[in-house]
C-alpha cells in the first residue's frame, strides 16, 4: 500500500485523465477491437495466438484465481486510501491478480512476439506495463495484483507459443493442448463460480467476471475451430476494402454487443453465452459473411 500511497501524491486531473485513458488499454474495448482488427485485416495466426493467449490467461485470471483467493480492493484494505473515483466503474471484483494487465500483457505482449516492425514492437512492449502502472495509480489495485496479472499474461504467451505450431499442423496429441486447457479451465471456472455464488461466498459481479471469460473463450475456440476446417477468409485485396471490412464489422460487433447487454440481466450463464456470441462473431460469423456472402456478390473483392 506504501507505493499506491506515493502515487496518489501526485494526483490531479490532468494525470487521472491520462492514466484513465491509458488503462483503457487493458479494458474490454481496445484490447478486443485491436484484435479484430489484426484478425479481420492483417495476419490471423498472430490473432491466433493473441486470442488463445487472452483467453487461458483471462480464465486462469478471471476463472479460477480471483474467485478463490478473494482479496479485496486496495481501499477495502485500507479504509483511509481513496482511489479515483472515476475507475471504480471498470475496477469490479476482486483485487488479485489484475485483469487488465493480464488482457493487456497477453494481446499486446502476443503482438510484440511476431511483430517486425520495431517501434511497434517496443509500443506493444510498454503498454502492457503502462496499464499496470495507471492500475496503481488509479489506486484499484496494488503491485502485487499487477505483477500478477502480468506474470499470467507472460506465462500463457510462453505456452501458446509452444503448442500453437502443434495445433496449426494438427501435429499428435499435442495438437489438442490450447483447446484442452481453454477447455479444462471453462468447467473448473464454472463449477467454482457457480458454487460459491450459490452459497453466498461471491456476489453477481464477480461471478459474472468469471462466466464472462468461460463464454469467450468457449466462442473463440469454437470459431477458431470453423474458420481454419470450412472458412478459410482470405485477407482483404485492399486498403478501402479492408476499411470497410472494419467499419462494418465493428459497427455489427457493438450492435450486438448493446443488444445482448440488453437481456442478460443478472444471470451468469447468459452472460457466458453474450461472450460467447461476440468471440464467435468476430472469429467465424463474420469471417463467414464476408468470405461467403459478400464474395459471392463481387467475386473478385479477396484475394485467392
Amino acid at each position: 500500500m506504501s507505493f499506491l500511497w506515493f502515487l496518489s501524491n501526485y494526483r490531479n486531473p490532468v494525470t487521472e485523465a491520462l492514466a484513465l485513458g491509458i488503462t483503457e488499454f487493458g479494458y474490454q474495448i481496445i484490447p478486443i477491437v485491436f484484435l479484430a482488427v489484426i484478425f479481420w485485416c492483417f495476419d490471423k495466426k498472430t490473432a491466433y495466438k493473441a486470442g488463445f493467449a487472452f483467453c487461458i490467461s483471462g480464465l486462469i485470471v478471471h476463472g479460477i484465481i480471483k474467485i478463490f483467493v478473494r482479496i479485496p480492493r486496495p481501499w477495502i484494505l485500507d479504509k483511509d486510501f481513496t482511489p479515483v473515483k472515476k475507475a471504480l466503474k471498470a475496477a469490479t471484483g476482486f483485487s488479485f491478480p489484475s485483469g487488465h494487465s493480464q488482457a493487456a500483457t497477453s494481446i499486446f505482449g502476443s503482438f510484440f512476439t511476431s511483430c517486425k516492425i520495431k517501434w511497434m514492437k517496443i509500443l506493444c512492449l510498454i503498454i502492457p506495463l503502462l496499464v499496470g502502472l495507471s492500475r496503481m495509480f488509479l489506486g484499484v489495485h496494488t503491485p502485487k495484483d499487477v505483477l500478477c496479472g502480468i506474470g499470467m499474461g507472460v506465462l500463457s504467451i510462453v505456452l501458446v507459443e509452444y503448442a500453437y505450431p502443434y495445433l496449426e499442423k494438427g501435429i499428435g496429441m499435442k495438437a489438442l493442448l490450447l483447446p484442452l486447457i481453454c477447455m479444462v479451465a471453462s468447467v473448473i471456472g464454472v463449477i467454482e463460480g457457480y458454487y460459491f455464488f450459490s452459497k453466498g461466498i461471491i456476489d453477481y459481479i464477480n461471478v459474472k467476471d468469471c462466466f464472462q471469460c468461460v463464454g469467450a473463450s468457449i466462442g473463440f475456440c469454437l470459431g477458431y475451430y470453423l474458420e481454419t476446417k470450412r472458412i478459410h477468409f482470405q485477407m482483404p485485396k485492399s486498403v478501402s476494402q479492408g476499411t470497410i471490412r472494419v467499419l462494418v464489422g465493428l459497427i455489427i460487433l457493438v450492435a450486438l454487443k448493446v443488444g445482448l447487454k440488453l437481456v442478460t440481466g443478472e444471470n451468469p450463464f447468459i452472460a457466458c453465452f453474450s461472450n460467447l456470441v461476440l468471440t464467435f462473431f468476430i472469429t467465424a460469423g463474420y469471417p463467414y459473411l464476408f468470405e461467403k456472402i459478400f464474395k459471392n456478390r463481387n467475386g473478385n473483392a479477396y484475394e485467392k
